[in-house]
């Protein structure tokens, strides 16, 4: 389990239903645009397996978006280690997050998102 800093992947998507596929690609645009390191998963399989699969990589991150999320602009997020999940996330404070983390090399994964 690698910091996030350091992590090969920092952040995992995970979209809910085929139908968030799209927004879930936004995300992840805006998260590499902004320098952050992501995986994605579009398969049309159970969410459940999706997140049991990234949790097996050990992501610091696993972003969950469906149809709230997608209306809205915000992500749910899990966080490694913990069997914390923080909803509704706007986007640009996940994102300003990810990049204080990075910047200051922080070791341990705050739960205290923005």
């Amino acid at each position: 389990s690698f910091p996030f800093w350091l992590s090969p992947d920092q952040a995992a998507i995970v979209p809910i239903r085929s139908d968030q596929n799209e927004y879930a690609l936004k995300v992840r645009d805006a998260l590499r645009d902004a320098g952050i390191r992501t995986d994605i998963d579009l398969k049309d399989k159970n969410m459940k397996e999706k997140i049991k699969e990234f949790k097996q990589y050990k992501d610091p991150y696993i972003l969950v978006v469906g149809k709230k999320e997608a209306e809205e602009g915000t992500v749910s997020v899990n966080i490694r280690g913990t069997n914390k999940n923080v909803q509704n996330v706007p986007l640009d404070t996940l994102i300003a997050f990810f990049q204080k983390l990075n910047r200051e090399h922080t070791l341990v994964l705050p739960e205290d998102i923005g």
